[in-house]
């Protein structure tokens, strides 16, 4: 992946391709359906406004791009501001720092997937973020099943978009994460 930094200012471009989006939204945007499908196929699509709220409650669609500049920003500088083998909270067990914003480029770039389905705009994220995910994807892949990516998805995009079941594909191991 190359240095703490550069995994670090990939995800802080990541970050602000999605914010730029979320400054952008008209009224009308924030009602769009995203295109995930909930686990449970009868609740209805989260909206982009659902799905932003479930990170910044209580807050109006005038609010957010604020908001989530200032959370950020924040998960930013606190990654800078710390060694990349520093051990903290994860997830599920302790983590790693490196491996905690290489974990946040993933979830960038997949729900700036989210976001931009949602609106039927152009995918936002960079080739860096792109290449990042899947390496993960790949990684996470070889760890819980079995095997390489299929030979179909070789393109690191469209690998992502069915590993992450943004897009269909017929192969029992994917969607690898929701």
């Amino acid at each position: 992946m190359g240095s703490y930094e550069t995994t670090v200012g990939i995800l802080a471009d990541e970050l602000d391709r999605v914010e730029q989006v979320f400054r952008g939204l008209s009224p009308d945007d924030w009602r769009m359906p995203t295109k995930l499908v909930p686990v449970d196929p009868s609740l209805p699509h989260w909206t982009v406004y659902d799905y932003a709220y479930t990170m910044v409650q209580g807050k109006t669609p005038a609010d957010m791009p604020h908001v989530l500049h200032e959370s950020f920003s924040l998960t930013i500088s606190q990654a800078r501001a710390v060694p990349a083998d520093t051990v903290g909270p994860g997830y599920f067990a302790p983590m790693r720092v490196d491996e905690f914003v290489a974990s946040r480029i993933v979830e960038a770039v997949v729900h700036g997937i989210d976001l931009t389905q949602a609106l039927g705009r152009d995918y936002i994220a960079s080739t860096d973020g792109i290449k990042v995910t899947a390496s993960i994807l790949d990684d996470l892949l070889a760890r819980r099943t079995v095997g390489r990516r299929p030979a179909d998805l070789s393109d690191d995009l469209d690998w992502i978009l069915a590993a992450s079941g943004r897009e269909p594909f017929d192969d029992n191991r994917l969607p690898l994460i929701g």
